[in-house]
């Protein structure tokens, strides 16, 4: 018995090492007009949030021209992005003699239905040209996986038969007295009680917000607790305020969803969109971030709750600071 359990553990380690492991893929050749690009990969497959290394080596008369289309740098990563992959890293690849030869991207997305076959390129310095440099082929795995098939759910029993209730005269009169009784009592518990103010989706949020600007990431859980609380404050806000499930989708469906109600301007939609990838990157890449960056996130937050609450809370709120 213990041989056979010693034999299975074995075979979920090694089954878990395997998937872990990607197979490593031929790199791919792009000949373009005076520049020949090879395209290689740090694997052929990953999860949404995990990262992909990519490198490009340039050969031929224009490979010292030879530059990426967009920023190599960037103060504002929002501007180093491949269609819905974010760049996250670039740097030049020298060779012995400290020539530039190449450049290594290091890029990662939370989309799924957006491979990345290519990459956009500029090269010449008289006559300056642009193209592209083909990649092997990469997929990206959902960590959700398949979604369950709501048909494949069934009743486990029907309803059950209890019969007629058979009362005596005696225990009917009795039932209703008791039942009179018990209404008066609760009618004059619910009168003496008093009144509850109703938390408002905005106050709920302005009031979460500014217990997380307080304790910043000094709370139980560091980085990654912080940003998933940020997280849910503001999604919550928004499913109760806007009647947006944003509690249930992705952070690219909460934005396109958001973006297509016509409840929020372009500029909130944007700002809203760089706060959940953010803490995306925190949540499930295990990315960083220090404290101004955390009191800056909350700040936004803020923001965003202040400029779509509705507007007579906002005057209040105004009065209030008076």
């Amino acid at each position: 018995m213990l041989s056979r359990f010693l034999g299975a553990l074995l075979a979920c380690m090694v089954a878990v090492a395997a998937r872990a492991q990607s197979t490593p893929i031929a790199p791919v050749s792009t000949a373009l007009d005076g520049l020949d690009v090879i395209a290689s990969v740090s694997r052929d497959a990953l999860e949404v949030g995990e990262t992909l290394d990519i490198r490009l080596l340039f050969s031929g008369d224009a490979a010292s021209s030879a530059r990426l289309a967009f920023p190599e740098s960037a103060s504002d990563q929002a501007t180093m992005k491949l269609g819905e992959w974010d760049v996250l890293a670039v740097k030049p690849v020298f060779d012995a003699k400290g020539v530039r030869v190449g450049v290594e991207l290091q890029v990662s997305t939370f989309d799924v239905s957006t491979p990345l076959k290519s990459i956009p390129l500029t090269w010449g310095t008289t006559t300056p040209m642009e193209g592209n440099a083909n990649l092997p082929t990469v997929t990206v795995q959902s960590l959700v996986g398949e979604e369950a098939d709501p048909a494949s759910f069934r009743d486990i029993a029907g309803a059950m038969d209890v019969g007629a209730a058979r009362f005596s005269n005696t225990a009917l009169v009795v039932s209703i007295v008791v039942a009179i009784l018990a209404a008066i009592a609760a009618l004059a518990f619910f009168l003496r009680r008093k009144p509850v103010k109703i938390e408002l989706p905005h106050e709920r949020a302005l009031r979460e917000l500014e217990l997380l600007a307080r304790e910043g990431l000094a709370i139980p859980g560091g980085c990654h607790a912080f940003y998933i609380a940020l997280t849910d404050t503001v999604r919550s806000y928004v499913s109760a305020r806007f009647v947006i499930g944003a509690t249930r989708q992705t952070t690219r469906e909460f934005t396109t969803h958001a973006r297509a109600s016509g409840s929020f301007n372009d500029a909130q939609v944007d700002r809203l969109t760089a706060l959940l990838r953010l803490a995306d990157y925190v949540k499930f890449a295990g990315a960083q971030t220090d404290s101004t960056r955390a009191r800056e996130d909350v700040a936004a937050a803020r923001a965003f709750v202040a400029e779509t609450m509705p507007r007579a809370a906002t005057a209040e709120t105004q009065e209030r600071a008076r």
